[in-house]
């Protein structure tokens, strides 16, 4: 058998990984209820859980979970852009102080993503 080089073995640690993430986020919505009769086994019913939850409340709850790490991102970016604008002021270095203020720009539109897209009509509140 041929030894798998690096990249193949992160990828498929990768693709593990996301096999892994995909199969529990999806039991959660769907379980199989199985019982065993007569030595064999019987699928009683795929039911969605009772909690309520359905394909659409778990899409938007993780809506809300991505919105809200791109907020936090947002501050985190705003933050080390304003940093990197000090440094740059300090030294006196225009690309660096073009950088600073990009990377704080993008936090800025980071952390008013959910206000973008709420006024842009993409997305509704609830």
């Amino acid at each position: 058998m041929k030894a798998l080089t690096l990249k193949q073995k992160a990828k498929k640690k990768a693709f593990d990984i996301a096999t892994l993430a995909y199969v529990g986020a999806m039991s959660g919505l769907a379980p199989v209820f199985a019982g065993e009769t007569d030595g064999g086994l019987n699928i009683t019913g795929v039911t969605i859980n009772d909690s309520g939850n359905t394909a659409d409340t778990f899409v938007a709850s993780l809506a809300g979970i991505v919105m809200k790490v791109a907020q936090y991102g947002g501050v985190v970016l705003m933050l080390w852009g304003a940093v990197m604008f000090g440094f740059a002021i300090k030294n006196d270095e225009p690309e660096s102080k073009q950088k600073a203020l990009m990377c704080a720009i993008a936090g800025v539109v980071l952390f008013f993503l959910r206000s973008i897209l709420q006024g842009a009509g993409i997305i509704t509140t609830t």
